[in-house]
């Protein structure tokens, strides 16, 4: 019998990519808008996050997270955000010092993960009237995984360009990535 070859880096990294991409594509179905609660500005966006991981898109005014989470709900006891750039998390977790968090601000139209023990509705003070970004008809990709927010239509992924070797989505719902190789 022949062993399994060994993967090729550059394969590996185009791997790592497409799973951020993922988290872009499954956007739209998981960022959808709900009822405004008592506490929300007229207008103003909110979501409800699931028990574990929920993705979502910051509509609003810049948030300064500092130790205590700014207007975030006590229950939400972290924050990520991936960085194309260095190819990791930043991160934000309650109570810990700032020089520790490498996220400080939720920025308006950044993707986060948002960590929850429990369902908790969140207000995103300042969304009121703030559209998605257009979608993008093309985007530049980074050796490793590139996180891209796609707001378009539904794409094939096998009609990606050549050298893109898997595509991955965060689900929300099922706390778990769906993808393709």
């Amino acid at each position: 019998m022949r062993g399994i070859p060994p993967i090729p880096e550059a394969q590996v990294r185009r791997f790592l990519l497409l799973a951020l991409l993922a988290f872009a594509i499954a956007l739209v179905p998981v960022a959808a808008r709900t009822s405004p609660s008592a506490h929300a500005a007229p207008g103003d966006e909110t979501f409800t996050t699931v028990p574990g991981a929920t993705a979502r898109v910051w509509s609003g005014t810049p948030l300064a997270l500092g130790t205590t989470g700014g207007t975030l709900p006590s229950q939400v006891s972290a924050v990520f955000e991936w960085s194309n750039g260095s190819q990791a998390f930043k991160f934000w977790f309650r109570g810990f010092p700032l020089n520790f968090n490498t996220l400080a601000t939720l920025n308006t139209d950044g993707y986060y993960f948002f960590q929850a023990g429990a369902a908790v509705l969140d207000t995103i003070p300042g969304s009121a009237g703030h559209p998605l970004k257009a979608n993008q008809a093309s985007f530049a990709t980074v050796p490793g995984a590139t996180g891209v927010l796609w707001t378009g239509a539904a794409v094939a992924p096998d009609t990606l360009p050549a050298g893109v070797s898997a595509v991955f989505r965060w689900k929300n719902e099922t706390q778990s990535f769906q993808f393709w190789f």
